[in-house]
């Protein structure tokens, strides 16, 4: 009898477990560089704070549209405040690297300013709520 019950009792405690996935919110956004689509570039969210997770990235296409996914395969990021990186590397020529090529054995090298591509200088930040889903990104390009 007592080993049904802890069976029960797990089975009800288990789907709390890992975060909650009834909160998580799905993250969609566009990112513009200079008012044009920013193809190729890799966004992250750190959560900061009390935000629990561990975030979650995708990268943009051609049209600048970029979808999160989160870690551990959870259905979106939990509410709460992030640090935003964008990172888009570029080979000397200009082009991205190959998509399936490591980035140890690249030659590309970082486009963005650092307060765009560092964790510790970005300057983006978005507040994740369950009214918004879409979080876009404008960019400019650093002044000389």
């Amino acid at each position: 009898m007592l080993r049904y019950l802890c069976v029960g009792l797990l089975a009800v405690a288990l789907p709390g477990c890992g975060g909650g996935s009834s909160d998580a919110v799905p993250i969609t956004g566009t990112v513009t560089l200079d008012d044009k689509p920013l193809e190729g570039a890799m966004v992250t969210f750190h959560p900061e704070g009390e935000t629990g997770g561990l975030g979650g990235s995708g990268r943009t296409g051609p049209d600048g549209k970029y979808t999160l996914t989160p870690a551990r395969g959870k259905d979106g990021l939990p509410p709460g405040g992030y640090v935003v990186v964008v990172n888009r590397p570029l080979r000397k020529d200009g082009s991205l690297p190959p998509p399936d090529l490591p980035p140890i054995e690249s030659d590309a090298r970082e486009s963005l300013p650092a307060v765009y591509s560092s964790r510790t200088a970005s300057t983006l930040k978005k507040t994740v709520s369950k009214e918004t889903t879409t979080y876009d990104i404008a960019l400019k390009s650093a002044t000389r």
